[in-house]
């Protein structure tokens, strides 16, 4: 029986060789802290992780110490001072190897990580009067975290993926021109990429918004698996067949999904090169049974998963 992680290599390989096989469709979401709440009330259990009780694929492990204090100075000397030994001696870490999860280090982007630390309305103004200050903010940002990510792999992290919280775009598309995008985002989100791929890993790139105008950009570029993809935005058929070698991931109203179209996930555009995920974190408006009926289902549709 395939592990997790076989399921989601699986995936990942059969797209790149856009290859027509039978083959699982992935399980994914992201749970908001009042769902969670919510749901321990009504019966999830409190001494497991909410994804390994689901029976989701993909876990996320998060350094805080790359976001929290900007660019400080990390090597292999001090790295035991930031959060790396916590993770790796975690029980979570080790259960989600035990188990045969998909582990992916989630990163944020340049843009994700600048605005972190200035703000958005700072950084969008100096896309228009200060290009090179930009630019140079870009430039620390890929250095740093690159140089986090290779940290991590020395230090022995076993991990199959990098994930990459970058939100460019809102409903309307872009939150700058594409123009802009090309000028001053796309030669950063090509190098971090090309290094994830130098080290053997594959790429998930989020963002919320509408990312058609730039999408085959990221597609050229390299990208496995684009995500959350609102379901108010996109047509997953339209994108299937115009982008044959990407993996979907999200697409899902759960709102919907949850209350009416449990039989969704028959469509044959979710059979192929695809990873369920609700198109945004899972809220508390839903009860834990409610989530725990929709869960089995899509464990059910996984050919020869095993949890």
């Amino acid at each position: 029986m395939m592990t997790s992680r076989d399921s989601i290599n699986l995936i990942l390989d059969s797209a790149a060789k856009d290859e027509s096989v039978k083959r699982p469709m992935g399980y994914f979401d992201i749970f908001s802290e009042l769902a969670l709440e919510k749901w321990r009330k009504e019966g999830l259990p409190v001494d497991i992780i909410p994804e390994e009780y689901f029976g989701i694929d993909i876990i996320l492990f998060s350094f805080k110490y790359i976001a929290r204090f900007g660019f400080p100075d990390i090597s292999v000397g001090n790295i035991e001072k930031s959060d790396f030994n916590y993770v790796l001696k975690s029980k979570v870490y080790e259960r989600a190897l035990s188990k045969g999860k998909y582990v992916c280090i989630a990163v944020p982007g340049p843009f994700q990580h600048i605005v972190s630390l200035y703000g958005y309305n700072e950084v969008f103004q100096k896309f228009v009067s200060k290009r090179g200050w930009i630019k140079k903010q870009f430039e620390k940002s890929i250095k740093y975290i690159l140089r986090m990510l290779f940290l991590i792999d020395k230090k022995g992290f076993r991990f199959d993926g990098v994930w990459i919280w970058e939100d460019i775009a809102g409903d309307d598309g872009l939150f700058f021109s594409l123009y802009q995008y090309e000028d001053l985002l796309q030669y950063f989100h090509s190098e971090l990429i090309d290094c994830i791929f130098s080290l053997g890993k594959k790429v998930f790139f989020h963002s919320d918004g509408n990312l058609k105008s730039v999408l085959p950009i990221l597609a050229d570029i390299g990208i496995n698996v684009i995500h959350p993809l609102e379901s108010k935005i996109y047509n997953l058929k339209e994108l299937k067949k115009e982008f044959p070698k990407l993996v979907f991931m999200g697409g899902i109203n759960y709102r919907e999904f949850f209350k009416k179209e449990y039989n969704v996930l028959d469509k044959d555009i979710f059979k192929n090169n695809y990873i369920y995920s609700a198109d945004s974190t899972i809220m508390e408006d839903i009860s834990f049974l409610e989530y725990k009926k929709i869960s089995n289902l899509i464990k059910g549709k996984n050919y020869g998963y095993k949890n």
